[in-house]
């Protein structure tokens, strides 16, 4: 009589302060997902373009002072190099990942490394990924 009942039991993948990620719900941020509603997941990371205009500049810098010798052309290419170096760092550093849940109505609710610890990241995405092939 009770067969069929063991399928119904909800199972515990991951649970923090921020997020709870069960068998049959996601609680996030004030949202109550259904499983049975997610039809897809996917890390979406901010791409960190390099800063060409800098870097141009500061060769453009470095060529010049190779034709003239003038010392303060090169240190302002150096410095433009230093400079767009950091704020590749610095974007990098900064930059938000997020793991975006696509539901079957077409709605997109997005789960971001600014309330969630880096560390913790990875494993939500992955306890997100076992309950879709839980569930089948």
């Amino acid at each position: 009589m009770n067969e069929g009942l063991d399928d119904l039991e909800e199972h515990l993948f991951f649970e923090d302060e921020q997020i709870k990620i069960t068998s049959t719900i996601v609680e996030y941020d004030d949202h109550i997902i259904p499983t049975k509603s997610i039809s897809s997941i996917y890390v979406d990371k901010e791409e960190i373009e390099p800063p060409t205009g800098l870097f141009a500049l500061g060769g453009l810098a470095i060529i010049y002072n190779g034709q003239t010798g003038e010392e303060l052309t090169l240190l302002i290419g150096i410095i433009l190099f230093i400079i767009g170096f950091l704020s590749m760092f610095i974007k990098k550093v900064t930059r938000i990942n997020k793991i975006a849940i696509s539901l079957d109505s077409g709605r997109e609710i997005l789960i971001d490394n600014v309330k969630i610890e880096e560390e913790t990241f990875d494993e939500i995405f992955e306890a997100l990924r076992k309950v879709i092939i839980f569930r089948g």
